[in-house]
């Protein structure tokens, strides 16, 4: 199998989410970078406050989505749009940098997004999504400029959830097993 990645894999209409046990200052710069793969639709889910409250951004066939989910459902706040670059079953590198209000987007290293939203977005929690369809990380990178962390670096992301249950507890600790601080 994907020996040195992690698959999320939602169950039915519920997004398959692992998050990264890190609090990080909400005032400070916090940059996610990981190389993925997916099958229908997976990124970054951040400034989650509950399972109905977050904001995240996706990758799918021609198309990136930056949006957020409310108890209403799921809103999209900006798109980047590309068939050529932007391929399912394909690795992509996506990269989030939270900056106060601000969110900036890049694929591969260029910059395709940037959006202001009325609050801090980087108060809540954040980490991996796959919102349909199996998504494979690899190469998660997880930096931020807060003074009370050391840059902290996931070098591989080790094993699979393998069934259609959203990521567990056991996965995640698998995965804050596996950081490596630099």
């Amino acid at each position: 199998g994907n020996a040195a990645r992690y698959d999320g894999t939602p169950s039915g209409t519920t997004p398959a989410v692992d998050l990264i046990n890190l609090v990080v200052n909400p005032n400070s710069v916090l940059e996610l970078t990981a190389k993925l793969r997916v099958a229908t639709q997976g990124g970054f889910i951040f400034d989650r406050y509950d399972a109905d409250r977050f904001k995240f951004v996706t990758i799918s066939a021609g198309k990136i989505t930056l949006g957020h989910h409310t108890a209403k459902g799921w809103f999209v706040d900006s798109t980047y749009n590309n068939s050529t670059l932007l391929k399912v079953n394909t690795d992509l590198t996506l990269g989030l940098t939270l900056k106060g209000t601000t969110v900036n987007v890049t694929i591969n290293g260029s910059q395709v997004l940037s959006f202001a939203y009325n609050a801090l977005v980087g108060d809540g929690g954040f980490g991996l999504m796959s919102r349909s369809g199996v998504t494979s990380f690899d190469n998660l990178t997880v930096k931020s400029d807060d003074a009370s962390l050391a840059a902290l670096t996931v070098q591989s992301l080790q094993g699979s959830t393998g069934s259609s249950d959203p990521v567990s507890a056991a996965d995640v600790a698998g995965i804050a097993a596996a950081a490596d601080h630099a």
